[in-house]
């Protein structure tokens, strides 16, 4: 399942991330763009964070943070709500019941999921530019604004 900014609030957050892990693409402070696998499954976290999780979705300090595990890079990570752009549940493989699949099919399914995820990024990448392009536009905007208003105050 993929969330795009438009769907995403901090209770669908918390309830996604606390079920398995996630792809958040999202905008950092200096306005470039992070992909991050994270989540806040307390049986994902490392045992003394075990209880981290539910501390989390209980504080509301300031409720556009949003404090996750990093999973790749083992570490506490955050990022604003509102810069987020999109996020990705992550589904774990279950091996149990399952008889190993032939060759052709491992090829075929790698091709189907290739095809997929490439439709995926470049969807996702046009919403990131698009996205920055707003951003570019908006800080245009404000500072033609900006100077305009100072040319009306030198000239009373």
């Amino acid at each position: 399942m993929i969330l795009f900014r438009q769907n995403i609030d901090r209770s669908i957050l918390l309830e996604i991330l606390s079920k398995g892990k996630c792809k958040v693409t999202f905008v950092k402070l200096d306005n470039s763009t992070r992909r991050m696998l994270c989540t806040l499954n307390s049986d994902l976290l490392p045992g003394k964070y075990s209880e981290y999780g539910e501390k989390i979705s209980r504080s509301y300090d300031d409720p556009d943070l949003m404090p996750v595990w990093d999973v790749e890079r083992g570490d506490w990570r955050s990022f604003r709500i509102s810069n987020t752009l999109s996020v990705e549940t992550v589904e774990e493989k279950s091996k149990e019941g399952h008889s190993e699949p032939s060759e052709d099919s491992k090829d075929q399914d790698k091709k189907k999921k290739n095809i997929k995820k490439t439709f995926q990024e470049r969807v996702l990448e046009q919403k990131i530019k698009a996205e920055e392009n707003r951003k570019q536009a908006k800080s245009i905007i404000d500072k033609i604004r900006s100077e305009a208003e100072q040319r009306r105050l030198m000239n009373g």
